[in-house]
């Protein structure tokens, strides 16, 4: 779903660059809630996995982690710069 979103601002993008800004405003916190339940559904899985498979357990978590933290800090790092270079 992340990548159907960001698909979808870079056509608008391409098609309309003055009105990119608003498009990142309204589409930037789903992207973010998206990013986040992904990080969660990673984390579940490895608290399912842990038991049996420890070393898959593990990086699924660092997946997690990565997940996440591309959520809240690259993304919205992205989408500021893509603001400002639209004006």
């Amino acid at each position: 779903m992340q990548c159907l979103l960001s698909a979808g601002l870079v056509y608008a993008g391409a098609a309309d660059r003055r009105n990119l800004r608003i498009y990142v405003q309204i589409v930037a916190p789903w992207l973010r809630a998206l990013g986040l339940a992904n990080a969660l559904l990673a984390v579940l899985m490895a608290a399912f996995t842990v038991e049996t498979h420890t070393l898959l357990a593990a990086l699924l978590t660092v997946l997690a982690v990565a997940i996440g933290s591309t959520a809240l800090m690259f993304k919205p790092a992205l989408d500021r710069a893509a603001i400002y270079n639209c004006e």
